[in-house]
């Protein structure tokens, strides 16, 4: 991944009469992503476009809103009772025992 400082130096080289090819050799990308960001007059944090997929249906999106639950007590009252859910998603610091039994 090109951050901007990379593209700074690759920027302030080639007005240096440098060639391309060196000024991606010393701001430490390829010569395609140099020229990409040569053409380009934005940097890499203004190309990056957001997303707003999930990458995963939320196995917990009925359990969020029982009263009287804070995020772990959901966690760990979710596995026995809806098997196939996973357990330490939120509470990591559990023993080995407990481990096993809500997995």
């Amino acid at each position: 991944m090109v951050n901007d400082q990379q593209v700074r130096i690759l920027k302030n080289m080639l007005q240096n009469d440098k060639t391309l090819k060196e000024s991606a050799l010393c701001s430490g990308m390829d010569e395609k992503t140099a020229r990409k960001y040569r053409d380009s007059s934005k940097l890499p944090r203004e190309l990056k476009k957001p997303h707003s997929w999930r990458t995963r249906k939320d196995p917990f999106v009925e359990h969020w809103h029982e009263p009287g639950r804070t995020a772990p007590k959901k966690v760990l009252s979710c596995s026995p009772k809806h098997p196939g859910t996973v357990a330490l998603l939120f509470h990591p610091k559990l023993s080995a025992q407990k481990h096993r039994y809500y997995l």
